[in-house]
């Protein structure tokens, strides 16, 4: 009955909890000391087109003002600001659940997969690095999201089965593509491991 507690797989299991504890309680602090204090110009133009996307304006595309950058957070703020989440709160919120997502799902993935050492280091890239990383994927800028686009299509390729998943795969990997084409750079290196 105790030889369980021994073996490498539920030491690593357990390593794996305490690294996601450990994960979400740096990210809370990280919002409440960061994420929810400070804001810049890029913010404050999120927040407008949230608030115009709320109340069924949606002016462009673009950024407001500029032929380039999306404004992808700012329409995934908007079902938080219906529920009367404060609109900084709502686009600080939607651009975690971009940037943090990834790497949420490939943590699960290679959890599932029963890689626990990669699902470890999933979950403690965010930890490990230093904090201008944490800021760099967490401000609302649309550099994140154009990113995150990709990605789901990379995990969906991995992860397919059927063609509706394919389709979903095709779409998230050409958003993420016209979103931002340096995008190409994982496409290129998941091109080598998938073939």
């Amino acid at each position: 009955m105790l030889n369980k507690y021994f073996t490498s797989e539920y030491r690593l299991k357990l390593i794996f909890n305490g690294i996601l504890l450990i994960h979400f309680l740096d990210l809370l602090l990280f919002c409440v000391n960061f994420l929810f204090v400070y804001s810049d110009s890029d913010q404050t133009i999120l927040w407008q087109a949230a608030k115009d996307m709320c109340n069924g304006m949606f002016y462009e595309p673009a950024f407001y003002g500029q032929a380039y950058n999306t404004m992808v957070e700012a329409l995934l703020a908007v079902p938080f600001i219906k529920l009367n989440l404060f609109i900084p709160y709502a686009l600080a919120v939607s651009s975690v659940i971009f940037s943090y997502s990834v790497i949420w799902i490939f943590s699960r993935y290679y959890f599932k997969r029963q890689n626990y050492l990669l699902a470890i280091l999933c979950l403690a890239l965010p930890i490990i690095l230093p904090t201008e990383f944490q800021i760099m994927i967490t401000i609302s800028r649309g550099f994140i999201p154009r990113i995150s686009f990709t990605l789901f299509g990379v995990y969906m390729l991995l992860t397919y089965q059927g063609r509706l998943k394919l389709i979903f795969a095709g779409f998230f990997l050409a958003m993420g593509f016209i979103f931002n084409p340096n995008s190409s750079v994982i496409l290129s290196a998941f091109s080598v491991y998938y073939l």
